[in-house]
């Protein structure tokens, strides 16, 4: 499955909350690109989608590796690497991301302490760039809000080249917890960031 998307993950260097938010245009996407873990970190697992490898960054996670070493766990079990595309956070605030060559479209990624975006199949390289930023200049703020942000300003600067009338959006964070915190999701919507935001109000 390609799943082409844009996305952040996320840790709160107040609290320890781990979170992704993530857009697409195809339903459901919060069944597919996060893997999350309330005490080991999150990943972002897109482009060419493979569950199997979203799973064994998430049993790395889990076994205490941090974020690069994570990604170089999925990457040695990847076929056809270069057409995918992971952003990790491990919660140690630890970044890692990978951006393959043959992703469609504008494709790349920024990452930095406690966060990594990413996103392929970009109208340009100004959705990744302005998540970035929104998330890098929003500390007072709590993470879902942070990320509900960030997914907003990659919408607004572009967001997925596809358009059209079916398209997903997810915001997931998780504090300590066994059970997330938040979890909103929009499975089929024409505007789902903006349908993702009434979830707060």
């Amino acid at each position: 499955m390609e799943l082409n998307t844009f996305s952040i993950c996320a840790r709160c260097d107040k609290t320890g909350q781990l979170g992704i938010a993530v857009s697409t245009a195809i339903p459901n996407v919060g069944n597919k690109v996060p893997n999350i873990h309330p005490m080991a970190g999150v990943i972002a697992n897109q482009a060419e989608l493979s569950f199997t490898l979203g799973s064994i960054g998430l049993k790395s996670l889990i076994d205490g590796k941090n974020a690069k070493d994570t990604l170089n766990t999925v990457l040695s079990n990847a076929n056809r690497k270069s057409y995918r595309q992971f952003g990790i956070v491990d919660n140690d605030g630890n970044s890692a991301a990978w951006t393959g060559e043959d992703c469609q479209g504008w494709a790349g990624h920024l990452k930095g302490d406690n966060v990594s975006v990413q996103g392929n199949l970009l109208e340009n390289k100004d959705v990744v760039r302005n998540m970035y930023d929104i998330f890098q200049n929003t500390d007072d703020l709590d993470l879902k809000e942070r990320l509900m942000m960030s997914l907003e300003s990659g919408q607004k600067h572009g967001g997925d080249k596809r358009g059209g009338d079916v398209q997903s959006a997810a915001l997931i964070v998780y504090s300590n917890k066994k059970h997330p915190l938040v979890d909103f999701r929009v499975n089929r919507h024409h505007l789902p960031v903006a349908e993702l935001r009434k979830n707060f109000n």
